[in-house]
């Protein structure tokens, strides 16, 4: 399901003229293939537990990496790996719908319910993010937990919950998932 989601986001943007390439740090050259992101800073802080998930999981999305091992050992909550996996299932809902398919009621509904533009997290914001896009810390509400992250090429915020758990930081909401507007 990640890769058909991948897939279809990258070739999204790819017919709108941006190329998906490869970015120092995150693809293992050498190697003369892409492998998961393993670059990490410290996790002992919220703003660094939100920076490192979105510029990694961003990075892996451009790059087509398959990273559903390195996504389940992610600092996320129960909560936030649900309501992923459930705009997840309604985009591949919602494709069946739109490539002539009959579904259930029930997975119309569910569709309904959970579905997102093109990718959890980032959503339609994925068109315009620049494919070097990196992203930085702009503030962080401990009151909200809320860590806003700002891309420094396109200047497009992405808002992410931190919640601490026994002394760990973990990702509650990012962009579309779990994040009330």
């Amino acid at each position: 399901m990640r890769k058909v989601l991948l897939v279809t986001a990258i070739l999204a943007v790819s017919v709108l003229g941006m190329s998906a390439t490869t970015s120092a740090g995150y693809v293992n050259k050498a190697a003369g293939k892409a492998s998961v992101a393993t670059g990490k800073i410290s996790e002992k802080t919220a703003e660094a537990t939100a920076l490192n998930f979105i510029n990694i999981y961003y990075s892996n999305l451009r790059n087509q990496i398959d990273d559903s091992k390195w996504f389940e050992a992610q600092p996320l909550t129960n909560n936030f790996k649900k309501a992923y996996k459930n705009q997840e299932r309604a985009i591949e809902i919602s494709e069946q719908i739109l490539s002539g398919k009959k579904v259930s009621k029930a997975d119309q509904e569910f569709s309904r319910k959970y579905s997102v533009d093109y990718t959890p997290i980032f959503g339609a914001r994925i068109f315009y993010l620049d494919e070097n896009s990196v992203f930085v810390v702009k503030s962080y509400n401990q009151k909200t937990g809320i860590v806003t992250l700002k891309d420094e090429k396109t200047e497009i915020e992405l808002p992410v919950k931190v919640v601490n758990v026994k002394g760990k930081w973990l990702i509650e909401g990012a962009g579309t998932v779990n994040i009330s507007e």
